[in-house]
């Protein structure tokens, strides 16, 4: 890595708010991004809501990576290309648990770091170059190149184990826990590789978890679908039966029976008779007007007809 990485509009902005909200404390967050050639592209910041703090130094604890592995899922391509952290009033240089801390964690050869002093208002970027961890010059133009996929490298450390791993750096400082580290070429690769491993397994075990839930989303939205469907149906059937006794109603109204007048029938008694109710004989009246001339004298042998639905 020979230049400063190529930082898309806006992302220093984000950086230098939050670092400047809390100047007199440390801050920091996760850079994402992708390689491009020989620099890294920096296309967003995001500012660790909480951090772990230990001896003055910080670390992401796990909810930050979270954070920062689900936004990877909204870019696809885009990878964790390092961190930025504050250093209110001591200068803008990588302390030893800044350089440990960033080889273990991004340890990656695009992988980058800024520094930012508040107080004296400066800021310093770091990458790699020849496995080391050096200052970036900014005399070298960035390339103007395509954007480059990139797969996240085992996903960086997943949240639980990089918390865990910062959580150790802080714990160790600059003792014992390094001390084996340091005098052997690359011991700590074997403990990364171990805890990639793991990582692998977790990533197995969440893909078969996100099947579960979108099987399960799945047969949830095909299960609503049927209800909104017998939804459907059932007011289809409540119009369909409302349609038939409106049909029914005008049946009855409109049905009638024969009659032939027997000695000792009266408008009154057919009334009772057929339509339960002697009063409503005006009805059979109304039915015959033209066959009935007086009401008190019903010939035998005539037929009348007499409305059931009436007044109903």
């Amino acid at each position: 890595m020979t230049g400063v990485p190529l930082v898309q509009p806006g992302v220093l902005e984000v950086v230098t708010d939050h670092v400047n909200s809390a100047w007199a404390r440390k801050v920091g967050g996760i850079l994402l991004g992708r390689p491009i050639d020989d620099v890294t592209r920096v296309d967003a910041a995001l500012p660790a809501r909480q951090t772990d703090e230990y001896a003055g130094e910080i670390a992401f604890p796990p909810p930050v990576w979270e954070e920062a592995y689900a936004k990877l899922d909204e870019h696809p391509g885009s990878t964790i290309v390092g961190w930025y952290h504050s250093h209110p009033g001591s200068g803008v240089a990588m302390s030893d648990y800044d350089r440990r801390l960033h080889k273990v964690l991004f340890g990656e050869p695009f992988s980058v770091a800024l520094v930012l002093d508040p107080v004296a208002e400066r800021m310093a970027w770091f990458g790699w170059d020849i496995e080391q961890l050096w200052p970036l010059r900014s005399d070298e133009p960035a390339p103007a190149a395509a954007p480059v996929a990139v797969a996240a490298p085992g996903r960086g450390l997943r949240a639980s184990v990089a918390a865990l791993v910062a959580l150790g750096i802080l714990a160790g400082g600059a003792g014992g826990y390094w001390i084996d580290r340091e005098l052997r070429p690359h011991p700590d690769r074997e403990t990364v590789l171990e805890l990639r491993r793991r990582l692998q397994a977790e990533d197995s075990q969440l893909r078969r978890l996100r099947g579960d839930l979108d099987r399960a989303r799945s047969d949830l939205a095909a299960e609503q679908e049927r209800l909104r469907s017998a939804a459907a149906d059932l007011e289809a059937t409540r119009r369909a039966l409302a349609e038939a006794r409106r049909k029914l109603a005008e049946a009855r109204q409109a049905e009638t029976v024969r009659y032939r007048i027997r000695p000792g029938d009266t408008l009154w008694g057919l009334a009772r008779t057929f339509l339960g109710d002697g009063r409503r004989w005006p009805e059979i009246l109304r039915a015959n007007h033209s066959r009935i001339t007086d009401p008190d004298r019903l010939l035998i042998g005539q037929v009348v007809d007499i409305p059931l639905g009436s007044g109903r």
